[in-house]
């Protein structure tokens, strides 16, 4: 309920933001908001982020199982987005994989800032940091972010089948 919770007040953060890339293109800077009703909106949404992260760390004893994030970036633009997704869908509605929990942040307002926070209410800000800062940002890619150490792992990507990336996120829970 939490992460659930969390993801709409993410999309709220999302929506109130600026445009930006898609499957693997590298990002431009995030446009200012055009007035100061924008910035009072993205504010309080910044606000509703912190009010979820905090639930959501209260309930992180429940998740002590989860030592893997696959973490989806996602885009509404987003043609990679748009590839990857029901290869997902198909991977989660063949069973859950113990030890594994998806995590879907969205980028469809091309703010990085946003992006993060969004990364740090779910646990996994610090890896997508050290991650993002030796690659680009890119939409459309799955990070597996190992959760005992709070690092990506792996990266997928559209190209993959559904029996890779699931065989690819079963590895990445096995090896810890």
């Amino acid at each position: 309920i939490a992460m659930r919770r969390l993801l709409k007040v993410v999309g709220t953060v999302a929506g109130v933001v600026a445009l930006a890339a898609c499957g693997g293109e590298e990002t431009g800077d995030a446009a200012a908001p055009a007035d100061s009703a924008a910035e009072t909106t993205v504010s309080e949404a910044a606000e509703q982020v912190a009010d979820a992260q905090t639930e959501t760390n209260a309930s992180a004893d429940v998740d002590a199982d989860v030592k893997v994030a696959a973490v989806l970036i996602y885009a509404d633009w987003c043609t990679s987005c748009k590839i990857i997704e029901p290869k997902l869908d198909a991977v989660k509605a063949a069973g859950p994989i113990d030890g594994l929990q998806h995590v879907k942040l969205d980028y469809t307002a091309r703010n990085q800032d946003a992006l993060l926070a969004q990364a740090d209410a779910v646990g996994v800000g610090d890896a997508l940091r050290e991650y993002y800062e030796y690659e680009e940002l890119k939409t459309g890619v799955v990070l597996m972010v190992n959760l005992e150490d709070n690092a990506v792992t792996d990266d997928l990507t559209k190209d993959l089948s559904i029996e890779a990336i699931a065989s690819t996120m079963a590895a990445s829970v096995a090896s810890l």
